[in-house]
């Protein structure tokens, strides 16, 4: 088949250190300064040219590859049979400059390598000669050096594993048992010879991975023979094949069992094995993001840090310009780039593509422009699955390599277009004090509609730059982040096995990171004991403190104690709310003190009844009455407010709308999107209010307007720097197509603003997890989400 194709035979870039020479020189572009940087997107025309993997690269950013073309005109010398010929593509990612020469002879490539010397390809020679295989190797001046193979090296797509400066090994399977096959290719002065090695006589699918040894052996980690794919099952078996006595033998296990994973040689020797499937993470829930390494000094593979993101079907290469430091795990289901620190054995998130899909990508193609860094990927077809292969329908999205803060220099900013993380349900942290604002874990497409939960944490600039942070302990989505003392705090979502069934699923560990020194070698640490209620509401004092509201309806304080290096939780009781209150689907609770000591809750469902209690005060004039709430919870009209001087909770009048979001500004004022009342509960209405400070009286807010957004279920409403936002459809926007955007309310016009919004004919997956750096009319220059995640 020619998805199987595109998938198998497109070669690996995953060298050692001594063969990545082609990607040793970071590429740099002349960009005329004072212009943004806006590389051409590569036209459906000219994405055919990439169906084929780049494998070498020059000073300038020029790529080089060898690719297959139907020759122009020629008729079928047989039924079923084409004639093609080989072709030498170029193409320079970042000014779109792109051009093929033929090198008079045909065939069809199967699988290449960039050697020291020169491009090793494997091909058929063509019809009508016979299809048989061709080995042949591009020189640095244009001379071709082929040789046809007397026999084929199995008939399934071949792989290309480098030996050494001139050499390689060939690997592929035999169509009727699936074993897997093996020649070893060298050159001979103007030949090209293959030595067929001994078969490795066990049935594989083409779900295993293979790594070239430092010794010169060859591995071939894992797969399986199932009927399909997934680990269902899969094998954690290995096996070396040793080239110069031309006998296989049992290698060690892998911890896990996996298919679909790849294995890259480090330069140390060790073999770095990722993802894939697993037992645990099997096809329908999500690729694995475990990760092994394989120690030559003990011949066992040990446990690593895991990955941000589960992937499967990827490949690896060098970050560009850390060659031998950082290694990027690319392309696959997951849609990102995730790089390996080999020196400190951490992982980080470096980019991400628009969102994965269940087939994987076709190509990956790093450049860098000013001092930043960049990388196109090439995906079969825009959704979320697509059986479309790599030689059909594709599309191309560009994204900016995050650096992590050893490595952010002063390179100038991408363009504002490559700010989104693609990740959705995010704790968003604003930014404050000139600390940058976070992105932490969401939620990443990764095909097959299945959406995973990520470790992934990222800093936005005031400046528009994304920086790479230490990835957190626990994937998890939904989660809310606090700044606490010098770091921040990521309480509750849901982990990568989240069943709202199962209580012990709902709670996640707390992680700090210190953020004074976060920079690579800095690492989340996890917090146990005194957990909050995965359920509950949690908001920040101004000494860093924390204030847990319970559904219940109790009320503690929460502090971050460093003891004997050790972080614990320590939790004093308040005073009680005076009735349940607990969020809902549409309605969050927010919790917030005020710079003179009062605390509001707001928001979710409260118990609407409430009885008195009899106190020994009871008949003393001017003693206050103390209630209990009882009854059913239904959308909240009331918010409570905490008197600082009589330590008791008291509550607000009621608004108009019941439930809804809320957001509770610095000086006590609540907006809510709620629904007010109505005979007709299909047709609700939604309206925006606002309380004074004290909470003795609501009014209507400016309307967003008739050119404004609509009331409908996707409006958002959140405030950053104590500014207020609107996200949701615009009203009128694109022959009510329903166009998102971001709007702001300018206090001082009382109107509000529009900030950004979607072009006509975007998707809104263009726009998950896009992030917005703007100056507001009151000078305020703030980073926000688009869409409040």
């Amino acid at each position: 088949m020619v998805s199987r194709r595109c998938l198998e035979s497109i070669p690996s870039l995953r060298l050692p250190l001594a063969l990545a020479l082609f990607l040793v020189v970071p590429i740099a572009v002349a960009v005329p300064t004072g212009t943004e940087f806006v590389p051409p997107v590569p036209t459906y025309d000219q994405l055919p040219l990439l169906a084929d993997q780049p494998v070498s690269i020059d000073s300038n950013g020029e790529l080089t590859w060898l690719a297959s073309r139907p020759l122009p005109g020629e008729a079928k010398p047989r039924p079923g049979c084409w004639a093609w010929e080989i072709v030498r593509r170029r193409w320079n990612p970042a000014t779109g400059t792109h051009a093929e020469v033929p090198l008079a002879l045909g065939g069809h490539v199967l699988a290449q390598l960039a050697l020291p010397v020169g491009l090793l390809w494997v091909s058929t020679t063509g019809c009508p000669a016979g299809d048989q295989t061709r080995v042949g190797l591009l020189l640095p001046d244009g001379k071709v050096i082929a040789s046809e193979a007397p026999d084929k090296i199995g008939d399934m797509p071949v792989r290309l594993i480098p030996l050494g400066r001139d050499s390689a090994a060939i690997v592929s399977r035999e169509k009727e048992t699936r074993h897997i096959t093996v020649g070893v290719i060298r050159r001979a002065g103007q030949t090209m010879n293959i030595e067929r090695m001994p078969d490795l006589k066990v049935p594989f699918h083409g779900d295993f991975a293979e790594a070239p040894l430092a010794d010169g052996r060859i591995m071939i980690l894992g797969g399986s023979n199932a009927q399909y794919r997934g680990c269902s099952p899969c094998r954690a078996e290995t096996h070396i094949l040793d080239l110069n006595s031309k006998t296989w033998s049992a290698g060690p296990p892998m911890l896990e069992a996996r298919s679909e994973h790849h294995a890259a040689p480090l330069p140390d020797g060790s073999v770095l094995v990722t993802g894939g499937w697993t037992q645990k993470r099997d096809w329908g829930h999500g690729p694995s993001r475990t990760a092994e390494r394989w120690n030559p000094a003990t011949n066992r593979f040990e446990a690593i840090a895991p990955m941000p993101m589960g992937n499967a079907r990827h490949r690896s290469l060098w970050m560009p310009g850390q060659e031998g430091k950082t290694l990027l795990v690319v392309e696959g289901m997951s849609g990102t780039a995730q790089a390996y620190d080999i020196a400190r054995g951490t992982w980080r998130t470096a980019g991400a593509w628009y969102q994965g899909s269940e087939e994987g990508g076709c190509g990956f193609y790093p450049f860098v422009s000013n001092g930043t860094a960049y990388a196109w990927g090439i995906w079969r077809a825009e959704g979320y699955y697509s059986s479309k292969s790599c030689m059909e329908q594709k599309f191309a999205t560009l994204s900016a390599l995050r650096p992590d803060r050893d490595h952010a220099g002063a390179a100038s900013p991408p363009p504002e277009s490559l700010l989104i993380t693609y990740r959705s349900d995010t704790a968003f942290l604003p930014g404050a004090a000139g600390k940058p604002a976070l992105s932490i874990g969401g939620s990443s497409h990764a095909g097959m509609n299945a959406y995973l939960p990520t470790a992934t944490v990222e800093a936005i600039t005031r400046e528009g730059r994304i920086l790479a942070m230490p990835t957190l302990n626990t994937a998890r989505s939904g989660a809310t982040a606090y700044r606490v003392g010098d770091g921040v705090l990521v309480v509750g979502g849901r982990g990568e096995d989240f069943d709202e069934r199962r209580e012990a699923t709902r709670i996640l560990p707390m992680e700090w990171l210190a953020l004074a020194n976060a920079d690579t070698a800095a690492s989340w640490v996890d917090i146990t004991g005194n957990v909050p209620e995965a359920t509950g509401a949690i908001g920040q004092r101004p000494d860093g403190s924390l204030l847990e509201v319970t559904t219940s309806g109790s009320v503690a304080e929460l502090k971050l104690r460093i003891n004997g290096g050790a972080l614990n939780v320590e939790r004093s009781s308040w005073p009680s709310l005076s009735r349940a209150r607990r969020p809902s689907e549409k309605s969050r609770v927010k919790v917030r003190e005020l710079s003179d000591g009062r605390v509001i809750v707001a928001g979710g469902d409260v118990q609407t009844e409430k009885i008195a209690l009899l106190t020994s005060c009871v008949h003393e004039s001017g003693c206050a009455d103390e209630y209990v709430g009882i009854g059913a919870l239904l959308p909240s009209r009331r918010h409570e407010i905490y008197d600082p001087v009589n330590k008791r909770w008291n509550n607000s009048a009621p608004s108009r709308a019941a439930g809804g979001q809320v957001v509770v500004m610095s000086d006590g004022r609540v907006v809510k999107l709620g629904v007010l009342g109505t005979s007709d509960a299909s047709s609700p209405q939604t309206v925006l209010e606002m309380s004074d400070a004290n909470g003795n009286s609501w009014q209507r807010m400016p309307d967003i307007g008739p050119h404004g957004m609509r009331l409908n279920d996707r409006l958002r409403v959140f405030s950053i720097d104590d500014e207020l936002f609107v996200y949701g459809e615009m009203e009128l926007a694109y022959n009510n197509s329903g166009g998102v955007g971001v709007q702001w309310l300018n206090v001082n016009t009382a109107q509000w603003e529009v900030l950004w919004e979607a072009g006509p004919k975007d998707n809104w997956r263009d726009h998950v997890g896009r992030v917005l750096v703007k100056r507001l009319g009151n000078g305020k220059t703030v980073v926000l989400p688009v869409g409040a995640q």
